[in-house]
């Protein structure tokens, strides 16, 4: 999300009928990416995001342009591998033998800067609000009413129905909404109109664009950067956060969104600045490997009694180690003990898969690797 946001907003107000924007919007069967997964496409050929695995990529490059020469177009493009028989003449080209089993849909559209605005404009209320937000996109109509022309983005505040949002009037009926996949957490939604004699009708994705993740990483040490790598490259906001000034300097860590000095004695007197990273987003996610008893301790509590909860706590060093940091919690602050006990749910300790290795790079797969699984609530071995 924050690249296709970067990557858009960096264009020139002139730039953008030089772009196409392609975006899965409904899946069927088995496929690489799920709906909103997006791809911007440039004139030159170059391009940011896929739309698939890789296999679709090069056709997408090569047809964008001239799918859109007269508007947004949707394509239906086949992964699965029937025999000739089963095709007709207009799926042959779009059939491409993968053997995955699955129907990919996507919408293609060339940008302007006005159609772009209200994409542009959710996508932006979602990162400096870092709250989720709803928006709807036009994917099939029977009917040349211009408020519902193919590839055009409303914004929905909560509780809004799409007609409403589109300002279509009465007269417009939920007919059916549908799963866009079946793991997708969006929908297809099919209205009709309902006061004419004619089939007026037109289907739209509806969306929940949440902000990214965010990982805060305590400790600022060699090993940290493999890891602040490895979570930008999954398009995590990341923080790093330590206690000690000759490491906290954004020029050790340039990948890093931020990198910040918060000394214990500050925190021991203000804890409000961490207490505001913990819970800046609504999903955060905690690796703690400072190498220090002192911080890890102060981390650990501020950790484990965020409100509302990080989605993950990770601590680094072996189980026995934390297992003393825990029982030092519990003896100094023995009113959070309640609160520490239920926390706990969310600790891994020691962090990471049991994937093995033992190089900064091999912790960082292995932990960001436990972190995804939790974001996307799955269950995952853990290290003993």
């Amino acid at each position: 999300m924050q690249t296709f946001y970067d990557t858009l907003t960096n264009l020139a107000p002139d730039a953008f009928n030089d772009v196409v924007v392609a975006t899965v919007v409904q899946v069927e069967g088995s496929a690489y990416r799920q709906p909103a997964a997006r791809m911007v496409i440039f004139a030159d050929g170059q391009s940011v995001g896929m739309v698939s695995g890789g296999c679709l990529e090069k056709h997408v490059v090569q047809r964008a342009f001239w799918l859109t020469r007269d508007g947004a177009s949707l394509q239906t493009y086949h992964t699965d591998a029937p025999s000739d028989d089963d095709l007709t003449l207009a799926d042959i080209e779009h059939n491409f033998g993968l053997g995955c089993q699955g129907t990919v849909h996507i919408l293609f559209e060339r940008l302007s800067h006005a159609n772009a605005a209200p994409l542009l404009d959710t996508f932006a209320q979602v990162m400096h609000t870092r709250t989720p937000q709803r928006m709807a996109t036009i994917i099939r109509a029977t009917t040349t009413n211009c408020a519902l022309a193919i590839g055009r983005h409303v914004a929905l505040a909560d509780g809004t129905d799409l007609a409403c949002g589109l300002g279509l009037g009465d007269g417009w009926r939920l007919v059916k909404r549908t799963p866009a996949s079946r793991k997708s957490r969006h929908s297809i939604e099919h209205w009709q109109q309902t006061n004419t004699t004619q089939a007026q009708q037109f289907a739209a994705l509806v969306e929940t664009i949440e902000p990214p993740p965010h990982l805060v990483i305590f400790g600022a040490g060699q090993d940290s950067a493999a890891l602040v790598q490895l979570a930008k490259w999954q398009g995590w906001h990341v923080s790093v956060v330590d206690a000690r000034a000759d490491l906290a300097k954004p020029s050790r860590l340039p990948l890093a969104d931020a990198v910040l000095h918060l000394s214990l004695d500050d925190i021991e007197h203000n804890a409000q600045p961490v207490q505001d990273l913990l819970t800046a987003y609504p999903k955060t996610a905690v690796a703690i490997l400072t190498h220090s008893l002192r911080q890890d301790q102060v981390w650990l509590k501020h950790a484990l009694t965020a409100s509302p909860l990080p989605v993950y706590i990770g601590q680094l060093g072996p189980r026995y180690r934390t297992e003393q940091l825990l029982t030092d919690l519990a003896h100094a602050y023995p009113e959070l003990q309640p609160i520490f006990a239920q926390a706990q749910q969310i600790l891994h300790a020691p962090m990471g898969l049991p994937i093995g290795g033992d190089t900064p790079e091999a912790v960082a797969l292995s932990t960001v690797a436990q972190i995804q699984a939790a974001l996307s609530q799955l269950a995952a071995p853990t290290l003993v």
